[in-house]
């Protein structure tokens, strides 16, 4: 009786030792899957304060370095306020971080202190630190030391990736910054100081005595005004693009016929037009759209404009517009150069200008402001190469009146 008895504690010690370790397992691998795809520093510590304070029933801190590199408690779960009133204990925790070394109960390091003070360590250093205090016990089981060092060691490869990704999206946001910069320079001093030297040519010579005929100062003023439609373009297209990205851009949206809307961004570049061959295909007796006019005007002369800039000055230019069910689909198509298929996305990007055998003046933003404002309507945009030649940039916008084919 006496073997068989010591034989089942045993086996009741090995069933409870399995069962705690499976336990562990499972904590660990509920931990890392909680934390492996959260993008933020805050929601990684959020999980792993409730994590660590359910598994061994005590009071989590974390603490990590804060912009002057001094520990700042970043989370606790504790409810009603710090678990950090006394700074002998945040200077226990600041020795932690400094030494990369445990300290506290369980510990051969200020053992008689109530909570276990961990590091999170990596590779790249020490990142912060784990303290946890017992509510039901007075000191840690060796098991409870293991575990919570496993803890500590997912907590501190979390937080760690989080940093990189951080790094890594500032780095990236400040290379973007500098391209944009360079871009913006370069369309200033090329896209205003042309205008600006045939607006000045044009004004000293019409200042001079007069030596012109009225059809040569008629070509003057044609030059001023033309340079400085170019610059109002220019202008435009900035104050646009700042006011996308920023959010002060709203709509005011208004049931708007599309025809008028094609019709008023033709009038407006009739300058620029001037012979060209336009041909316009309107679906007859479309419903009305709900948009912003003006908007989605500029979108149209936006459109043309580029039509016209990345064409043949000859050649014709086609606009069409036609219900295809619940949206309005507007056509733009030129017979210039196809454009890489690798390219036709990119169009659509800031500052953004294709290789073209034309020579081409412009900022690269019309196309990008015309992106902004038709998704801000709910709306597509996208561009293809046609099979007659040329390239096709088509719209869309929501419908909400039924279509009635005719």
């Amino acid at each position: 009786m006496l073997i068989t008895g010591t034989l089942s504690a045993k086996l009741r010690k090995q069933v409870l030792h399995s069962q705690q370790r499976e336990a562990e397992v499972t904590a660990l691998y509920a931990l890392s899957r909680d934390i492996a795809a959260v993008p933020d520093l805050d929601s990684v510590l959020e999980s792993i304060i409730r994590k660590v304070a359910d598994t061994v029933e005590g009071e989590v801190v974390l603490l990590l370095p804060g912009m002057n590199g001094t520990l700042e408690v970043k989370g606790h779960s504790k409810s009603g306020g710090n678990m950090f009133p006394d700074e002998g204990e945040l200077a226990l925790a600041t020795w932690v971080f400094e030494q990369g070394q445990k300290a506290g109960c369980g510990t051969q390091t200020l053992s008689d202190v109530t909570g276990l003070y961990l590091p999170l360590l990596t590779e790249q250093g020490v990142q912060g630190v784990l303290v946890v205090c017992l509510n039901n016990q007075d000191y840690f089981q060796p098991e409870q030391i293991r575990l919570l060092e496993a803890f500590a060691g997912l907590a501190a490869l979390a937080v760690n990736r989080v940093k990189l990704a951080e790094k890594t999206r500032v780095a990236q946001t400040l290379v973007e910054s500098e391209r944009l910069r360079t871009a913006l320079f370069n369309s200033l001093s090329r896209d205003l100081r042309t205008p600006l030297a045939s607006i000045i040519g044009a004004v000293s010579s019409l200042l001079e005595e007069d030596v012109y005929s009225p059809a040569a100062r008629r070509d003057l003023l044609q030059t001023i005004q033309q340079g400085a439609l170019r610059m109002h373009r220019f202008v435009t297209n900035l104050l646009d693009m700042a006011g996308l990205e920023s959010g002060m851009l709203k709509l005011k949206k208004e049931w708007c016929d599309v025809q008028d809307v094609i019709g008023v961004a033709v009038s407006r570049l009739s300058e620029s037009l001037g012979s060209r061959p336009l041909k316009i295909d309107i679906w007859h007796e479309l419903p009305l759209v709900q948009a912003d006019f003006v908007l989605i005007e500029q979108v149209m002369k936006n459109l043309l404009d580029n039509a016209l800039k990345y064409s043949e000055p000859n050649s014709e230019i086609s606009v069409s517009a036609q219900a295809k069910g619940e949206w309005l689909e507007i056509t733009v198509t030129d017979k210039g150069s196809r454009i890489p298929e690798k390219d036709l996305g990119k169009i659509f990007d800031k500052f953004y200008r294709i290789k073209s055998p034309i020579q081409v003046s412009g900022t690269g933003l019309g196309l990008a402001i015309c992106k902004g404002i038709i998704e801000a309507h709910g709306g597509e945009i996208w561009a293809r190469n046609t099979s007659e030649g040329g390239v096709a940039i088509i719209f869309t916008l929501p419908l909400t009146l039924p279509v009635h084919p005719v």
